[in-house]
């Protein structure tokens, strides 16, 4: 009988991992990411106990700094409570603290308390102002009304009272405007008073009438053709100012309605002033800076910066007297917008050669930006001057210092066309010919390198050029003798 045979199942192979590449290094850097991340971990947690302890220390230290002073009080007070006499020992802790409480107390009343000048006037009180300023002020409105009184007076002169108010300081009271208390005087004075209307003329009392009602319905109706209503940029009023004030004046000094009104117009003060507010706004022109710099030709002009218009916002007040303009005037200007300035370098460099000394005289060459001569002085054709090419419209400078004599259109077979003659001095002339337009005029005083025209082609002439000359105490001399190289 044939035998089984059984077969036990194979367990599975196990990697043994020291039989792995690297497996002891691989061990040594996993133990010590391990140990560091716990040791990091435990640093950590003392530091922050640490802090913990040392805050909670300065917070108990701060606030034994603070009640230590109430404990020592307290237990200062205890002390006395406890000793045979516990009344006369609270006499040193309770007398500094009623001193307080009661200097507390004075200074908060003074604070509180309300001073004012109280007015009499013939040993009878009329009242009170705040400041001296306003009894002043009543002072001098009373002196008014009693000068009106008397220059208005008849005869009787010595009825009028004589009024000196004083003033005396006084807690309380309330305090009068300096009209009401100049009216309360009035009314303690025992004179004949009466309720009016003051009339005062730039400021001083000039009139008093019982009709103001009537004399301010006058005044609107002055006024009346002139105003503008709902227009906040008209204002109207009297050329001189003319102002009513009600209050109590002495009867004496009362005048009918018809006698001021007389009076106003033969004096020409009921003129009517109406002053236009007017806002604009206009541009501000640019300045016109020029530097000089040496490295640039001489009379070269080179911008740097260009020019810009500003903006400004004027506000302007027109006056006019009975509808006839007298005035006008800008009262306030804002400045919206600045004004750029226009920057512009002119060159001073001079090319070797064109700077020549003569009998204490300098000239330079009169068109530096260009030397070629087509033609000197001299020759065949017995040319007078030197003929330097360029461009029309380049700039043609005084070759020195000098005088305009002559500036105009030379009229002749030949011409000169437009030319410019220049006196130096000492006999000393230069003369520039065909010019395209004149810079100067005759009876200019130029300063050396100033421009005084432009390169052209008028007169005789075959394209545009300078015809320059030259005159000494000799006469009429080249330009070569002075610029050879050129």
């Amino acid at each position: 009988m044939a035998e089984l045979q059984h077969k036990t199942p194979r367990k599975p192979r196990r990697t043994n991992l020291r039989r792995l590449p690297g497996w002891h290094r691989t061990g040594e850097i996993f133990y010590a990411v391990g140990f560091l991340t716990e040791y990091w971990l435990i640093c950590l947690g003392r530091k922050a106990a640490a802090a913990a302890h040392a805050a909670r220390d300065a917070s108990l230290y701060l606030i034994w700094l603070l009640l230590a002073p109430v404990l020592e009080l307290g237990q200062a007070f205890c002390t006395a409570l406890a000793g045979p006499h516990p009344l006369r020992q609270l006499v040193p802790w309770l007398a500094p603290c009623a001193a307080g409480v009661i200097l507390w107390a004075v200074v908060a009343h003074g604070l509180n308390l309300h001073f004012t000048l109280q007015v009499e006037v013939n040993g009878t009180v009329v009242g009170s102002v705040a400041t001296e300023q306003n009894f002043d002020t009543a002072r001098t409105d009373l002196q008014a009304r009693l000068a009106a009184a008397r220059q208005l007076a008849d005869s009787d002169t010595a009825a009028l009272p004589v009024l000196e108010p004083t003033y005396t300081l006084h807690i309380g009271g309330t305090p009068m405007t300096e009209l009401q208390l100049t009216d309360a005087i009035l009314r303690a004075s025992g004179s004949s008073i009466v309720e009016g209307t003051a009339v005062y003329l730039d400021g001083s009392l000039a009139f008093v009438t019982v009709e103001g009602d009537h004399l301010r319905c006058f005044f609107n109706q002055l006024q009346r053709p002139w105003r503008a209503p709902g227009q906040s940029n008209v204002r109207t009023a009297f050329l001189h100012e003319l102002r009513l004030v009600d209050g109590i004046y002495l009867a004496g000094s009362v005048q009918p309605y018809h006698e001021i009104i007389q009076a106003l117009q033969s004096r020409d003060l009921l003129q009517v002033k109406t002053v236009y507010t007017r806002v604009y706004q206009e541009p501000i022109p640019y300045d016109q800076q020029t530097v000089e710099r040496s490295d640039l030709g001489f009379g070269v002009v080179e911008t740097i910066q260009q020019g810009v218009d500003g903006t400004q916002q004027l506000t302007e007040e027109i006056t006019y007297v009975n509808g006839v303009q007298t005035a006008a005037e800008v009262v306030h200007i804002d400045i919206l917008t600045p004004a750029v300035p226009e920057i512009t370098a002119r060159g001073t460099h001079l090319a070797p050669g064109m700077t020549a000394e003569l009998d204490g005289h300098t000239f330079i060459w009169p068109v530096p930006q260009y030397k070629h001569v087509s033609r000197w002085m001299g020759g065949s054709d017995n040319h007078k001057g030197a003929d330097i090419a360029a461009p029309r419209g380049t700039p043609i400078i005084a070759s020195a210092s000098g005088t305009v004599v002559t500036a105009t259109y030379h009229n002749s077979v030949f011409s000169y066309g437009n030319y410019v003659i220049l006196d130096h001095g000492d006999g000393y002339r230069t003369l520039y010919a065909h010019m395209s337009a004149f810079a100067v005029k005759q009876g200019d005083v130029v300063q050396q390198g100033q421009i005084i025209g432009y390169v052209g082609d008028t007169g005789y002439a075959f394209g545009c050029h300078c015809h320059f000359e030259m005159f000494g105490p000799g006469g009429r001399f080249s330009a070569q003798l002075l610029f050879p190289t050129l």
